[in-house]
């Protein structure tokens, strides 16, 4: 490999950034002490890279400066010694020119300053972090030391940092280093976020793809209806400039209720009301369905409607945050290849912690396209009219890339208006109460065997929020760590989501237990992979504690299953989940129950012949697997599937061999089940 593929040049989004700057691409790694790390655009080096502070000012256009904790006399922080300041500008020139680049300045201080509170404690017990890993104790005292508020982005971006140990060149916290400092890092929440049940997540995200699927039906027809309306105020207004500078009255507006249709009055021209216009253009059906508004104020609260749902899509099917999702624009769907030469469907986007970062990506279903696609649709009529507005100001990106989270700019709006193109991100709660259309609360109803779900799943929940009977308070975090919940349980954020919540175990399960999730780190968020690793290690815990029930069997009795559970029986929740993050316990699902063994190569999901001794020198059922009794009628189905390709394959084949094991595997753990 060359030097250019291990050091692809500066990142940072700024003019001043040119592959002929200076400071575009340092000569050796690391880079040398003299070596111009900002440059101003006269040419004058602000800082170079063995400074004890980075002035970066002239990239974000206020006073901004990276300390590395020593040797800056105006720095207040806990101190950092020598050597772990240059392990820190070390790490902070890797983000800056090799693989963990960032584009934002804000980015960047946001990194360093979560580990320069690592390095104090790591200085103040005289360790440098390269050798952090090697001192347990220490990695306590640094849990104790950090804020609960950075925790997870902190876990994030360490685990990062070990997946790209190569470049980097050291190693400050390995596998089981990181496991121990996310089992005493701090909690910032002192109750977790809801998860949403299965039942009521599914409805709800049913009803969104299905007006979206209606509103692109019908998305030509609305566009021609809107570019008739908007032209019909121009008309009535006589141009452009004093459409918007004064409000039309109602008997001047060209859908007036007083005015009769095709009536002319000096240059107005009047259309009757909107109904007869909405139904001559074909979405009169499309407005009665999920607006219910019969004048052209419905066209605006349509448009409306397709921002809010596809948000509310997008966040259901991504690890975003509301104001992340509030940040995406025309044009950031995208498609990747791993190295698998599998899609990567991904999303970009501003973190909220950093908002002027805009290479953040987060992984997504494949039907999240169908969301951006309405949402930019909506984006783009907004924007047509807001080109012509004197009052707002868009610059190139705006013209060509428009924030899809886009405020209403019709004329006949009923509100003013704002004069940004960039409204608050509404809770979800908001967007059901003023979309009555949009979901049956009846719906949301929470039922004895929601409720069940959701304390398994969620402990401590308010009983004042979340009892039988109530309509589930849907929240936009709710969201979030239910598609966390989700992706763990079905191994990928795309419709294998909803097919599993809906009990359709498939063979697209099995991208998880195949693919190590190490495989997202290019992918995610720092905070998101922490989110990620948390909710993991829970998850293992509530389903370790589950297969205590009488539901679950060992093939080799009860004797082998009280032996497999034998941490459950005198611990606490809390206590399991210590004891998944030090790797005490383990537990993942499989197509015929649990496993206990994680590290099991055969997965248990497309091939269970191993797990019931029917494949390989074993003849006898796994030690660590657990039957689960409500399994059987999925095991039923796959013995009839297994038998019916057995019939389309050449007898004695490699794929024979493997479809018979596996069919007898299916059959024998049916027998078990029978026989409990």
């Amino acid at each position: 490999m060359t030097a250019d593929m291990y050091l692809p040049g500066l990142q940072i989004d700024s003019p001043l950034v040119a592959p002929t700057a200076a400071n575009f691409r340092p000569p050796s790694w690391p880079p040398p002490p003299d070596f111009p790390v900002v440059i101003d655009a006269y040419g004058k080096v602000i800082s170079v890279y063995s400074d004890p502070s980075w002035n970066l000012s002239v990239w974000t256009g206020k006073a901004c400066k990276l300390s590395f904790g020593y040797g800056d006399s105006k720095y207040r922080g806990a101190p950092v010694s020598a050597e772990n300041a240059d392990l820190l500008r070390e790490i902070a020139a890797c983000s800056l020119w090799r693989v963990l680049a960032v584009r934002a300045p804000s980015s960047l201080i946001v990194r360093i300053n979560d580990l320069r509170a690592l390095a104090a404690a790591c200085s103040e017990h005289g360790v440098l972090i390269s050798e952090l890993w090697r001192f347990p104790q220490v990695i306590d005292a640094v849990a104790e030391r950090l804020p609960s508020s950075a925790a997870n982005r902190l876990l994030g971006l360490l685990h990062r940092l070990f997946a790209h140990r190569d470049s980097l060149g050291f190693v400050i916290l390995d596998g089981a280093g990181l496991k121990r400092l996310a089992e005493k890092l701090p909690e910032h929440e002192a109750v977790q976020t809801a998860y949403v049940p299965p039942r009521i997540w599914a409805y709800q995200v049913l009803r969104l793809r299905e007006f979206l699927d209606d509103y692109l039906a019908h998305k030509d027809q609305v566009e021609a209806c809107f570019a008739f309306c908007l032209e019909a105020y121009r008309v009535n207004a006589a141009g452009w400039a004093p459409l918007f500078k004064r409000k039309l009255t109602q008997k001047q507006t060209p859908f007036n209720t007083l005015t009769p249709a095709g009536h002319r009055f000096a240059h107005r021209r009047f259309h009757g009301h909107f109904r007869d216009t909405a139904k001559r253009f074909g979405i009169d059906g499309l407005i009665a369905r999920w607006v219910g508004d019969e004048s052209i104020v419905g066209l605006s609260t349509l448009l409306t409607t397709a921002r809010d749902v596809g948000l509310a899509y997008v966040l259901n099917f991504s690890l975003m945050r509301a104001d992340e999702g509030g940040q995406l624009r025309a044009g950031c769907y995208s498609v990747e290849q791993d190295s698998l030469n599998q899609d990567v469907h991904l999303l970009a986007s501003a973190t909220s912690k950093t908002q002027t970062d805009p290479d953040a990506r987060w992984i997504c279903s494949p039907s999240v396209a169908v969301a951006i696609e309405a949402m930019t649709h909506a984006a783009q009529l907004r924007l047509s009219v807001a080109a012509h507005d004197p009052r707002r100001r868009l610059n190139a990106l705006d013209r060509v890339h428009p924030l899809l989270w886009f405020s209403s700019t019709e004329p006949w709006r009923t509100s003013g208006g704002m004069k940004c193109e960039r409204a608050a991100v509404r809770n979800y709660a908001h967007i059901i109460r003023d979309r009555p259309l949009l979901f049956d609360l009846e719906q949301l109803r929470i039922t004895q065997a929601d409720l069940d779900i959701a304390q398994t799943m969620t402990l401590g929940l308010d009983p004042e929020l979340f009892s039988v009977g109530k309509v589930w308070p849907l929240a936009w975090h709710q969201l979030r760590r239910t598609g966390v919940c989700n992706m763990l349980a079905s191994g990928l954020v795309s419709e294998a989501s909803l097919r599993y919540q809906l009990k359709h175990l498939t063979i697209v399960m099995t991208r998880y237990y195949g693919q190590n999730y190490f495989r997202l780190k290019g992918h995610l968020t720092d905070e998101s992979i922490g989110f990620f690793l948390r909710e993991m290690y829970q998850a293992i815990a509530r389903g370790f504690a589950e297969l205590s029930g009488d539901e679950y069997l060992s093939p080799h009795g009860q004797k082998r299953k009280d032996q497999i559970l034998q941490p459950v029986t005198e611990s606490e929740h809390t206590e399991l989940v210590k004891g998944a993050k030090s790797g005490a316990i383990t537990y993942r699902e499989t197509l015929l129950g649990g496993c206990t063994q994680v590290t099991c190569p055969f997965g248990g999901i497309t091939n269970i012949a191993n797990c019931m001794g029917k494949a390989g020198k074993s003849k006898q059922p796994c030690d660590n697997l657990i039957i689960y009794k409500n399994r059987r009628e999925i095991l039923v189905d796959a013995v009839d599937d297994f038998e019916a390709r057995l019939r389309q394959e050449p007898t004695d084949s490699p794929d024979w061999h493997s479809l018979m094991a596996n069919c007898q595997a299916a059959t024998e753990a049916i027998n078990v089940i029978d026989q409990s």
